[in-house]
């Protein structure tokens, strides 16, 4: 199946067409922005459903007006606004949690806390294996089950036997994970073989949580050998961590998708992919083994041709508009 082709990019280039081209005919918009006259009435009745755009009534409703850019800026004000109000209810959960696992696990019969390192190992094998419908998980330094060689490879086959019985695997990275990198090298691999990823400038806690009937998570994520490990059961707590990861899902930048299609070369799709997990040119140059300034004008001239106009922005638009391939683990 053809992945959606309403992108962000499309918007942004017809919405500017519409500044320059005052009561602009279809034809007309289409031939400025070199697209078909079928997708940019799609796209401008997207616009016109955001309040970007509206027709005109000039008889037989072919002209089109942009709505002020004041407009516009309020808008993106008003879903700025709707982030941090999304940001703020994850931090007044994430408080919940804090105390809620602090009152301790005797008083509330949905809760266990486990300190052995060979049980928390079991535990995490476990609830991977409850999972029918989806594996939920946040992911942070240090990354204790990322592993290589053989056991990468038996992690890997689990996960598509997992997803062959209709298991989707979702995971939000940490974002500096790009600067390790055998971390990676090994994210790409899950990401190749499935797991639908997305990157975050700060993920809190580390996470494992199947379907909504049981997760885990380390009381000290920085002792994770000899720190207690609180396992939930069904209950309001749960709901809450479930509800978190929702929330940090949302306001988390897309980092591949493996059903991607797209016209991108592989050193393209390497490069997006590092783009949108937050890279730096020195990291993307030093991975693959490029000056910087081959990734700078590799940069400028991936940003011009999906329409982009920053780094951050050129990764995430291609993640959502489905040009990214999976970048197949380096043997």
């Amino acid at each position: 199946m053809a992945p959606k082709r309403l992108e962000d990019a499309q918007k942004q280039r017809i919405y500017t067409a519409l500044i320059a081209l005052p009561r602009a005919s279809l034809e007309t918009v289409a031939a400025a922005v070199h697209l078909p006259e079928s997708t940019v009435l799609r796209v401008l009745t997207e616009l016109k459903t955001e309040g970007l755009a509206a027709p005109l009534d000039d008889g037989n409703g072919d002209l089109w007006e942009a709505e002020p850019p004041d407009s516009v800026v309020s808008a993106q004000l008003d879903a700025e606004q709707r982030r941090l109000d999304e940001a703020r209810e994850t931090n007044r959960l994430l408080t919940q949690l804090y105390w809620t696992a602090r009152r301790g696990a005797a008083q509330y019969p949905g809760l266990e806390v486990i300190t052995d390192r060979h049980l928390i190992a079991r535990q995490h094998d476990v609830i991977l294996g409850l999972a029918k419908r989806e594996v939920r998980s946040l992911s942070r330094p240090p990354f204790v089950y990322l592993s290589e060689g053989e056991a990468l490879q038996r992690d890997i086959a689990r996960q598509q036997r997992m997803m062959e019985d209709g298991v989707a695997i979702r995971t939000i990275y940490y974002q500096q994970y790009v600067e390790d990198p055998v971390v990676y090298e090994i994210v790409q691999a899950y990401i190749a073989h499935g797991e639908d990823a997305r990157v975050l400038a700060d993920v809190p806690m580390k996470m494992l949580v199947a379907d909504e009937v049981r997760a885990m998570l380390p009381l000290d994520p920085l002792n994770l050998n000899d720190g207690a490990t609180l396992i939930v059961h069904p209950s309001g707590l749960l709901t809450a961590l479930v509800s978190i990861f929702e929330t940090l899902w949302r306001i988390s930048a897309p980092t591949s998708r493996s059903e991607a299609g797209g016209s991108l070369t592989a050193q393209q799709n390497q490069i997006l992919t590092m783009l949108a997990a937050g890279a730096t040119d020195e990291m993307i140059a030093r991975h693959l083994n490029m000056s910087n300034r081959s990734v700078q004008r590799h940069c400028a001239a991936l940003f011009e041709q999906i329409g982009a106009s920053t780094r951050f922005q050129a990764g995430a638009l291609a993640a959502y508009s489905g040009m990214l391939q999976p970048v197949s683990r380096r043997r």
